[in-house]
């Protein structure tokens, strides 16, 4: 797991254990499920020259990202 991933369970609130990792249940599972969200991210971005991204500005593919995960730019 990256550091970036350890750093954004941080951030969602995922309990880590003292030695600065995430139980060892969860890992696989939340490495994973990191891979798959940053795919579809990738998805987005690979057809950014659709109408649904606004075209290939930077604005309207993050638009786009956040719209497909409910969250508020």
């Amino acid at each position: 797991m990256t550091d970036r991933i350890k750093q954004m369970a941080e951030e969602a609130g995922i309990d880590l254990d003292p030695h600065g990792g995430i139980h060892r249940a969860y890992t696989e599972h939340l490495a994973k499920f990191a891979a798959l969200v940053a795919e579809d991210c990738a998805d987005i971005v690979d057809n950014a020259d659709t109408p649904d991204c606004g075209g290939w500005t930077a604005g309207g593919i993050s638009d786009t990202i956040r719209a497909r995960y409910g969250i508020k730019g």
